[in-house]
């Protein structure tokens, strides 16, 4: 997928809270704001820096997607939320088609 494709992906705030879990540990790293199939934006209370990468999960309707992230820019506000904008780096096929039908059910 080319720059102008990435730009270009459909941007869906999703209907229900979805956590994203951080491989690592297991815990919860964040929670979605907003996604597309190239990228996600997310609200944590952790620090996040820009250039961190983590491996997650997420489950979507009922399966469990591992999704490889990085941060491409965060911003920690006051009340100690950190959002950040995060690039899909690494998602199998199978996910990625499962990813892609749960952003179109959101048009519903």
């Amino acid at each position: 997928m080319d720059h102008n494709e990435r730009e270009r992906a459909k941007r869906i705030n999703p209907k229900e809270r979805i956590d994203v879990i951080n491989f690592v540990g297991g815990t919860v790293l964040a929670q979605i704001v907003n996604m597309s199939e190239t990228g996600m934006m997310l609200a944590s209370r952790q620090k996040i820096t820009d250039d961190q990468m983590f491996q997650t999960n997420i489950i979507l309707d009922g399966h469990q997607l591992s999704v490889g992230l990085e941060c491409v820019w965060s911003e920690t506000q006051e009340s100690g939320m950190t959002y950040g904008g995060f690039m899909i780096i690494d998602i199998s096929e199978a996910d990625l088609a499962r990813l892609r039908q749960f952003i179109a059910s959101q048009d519903d």
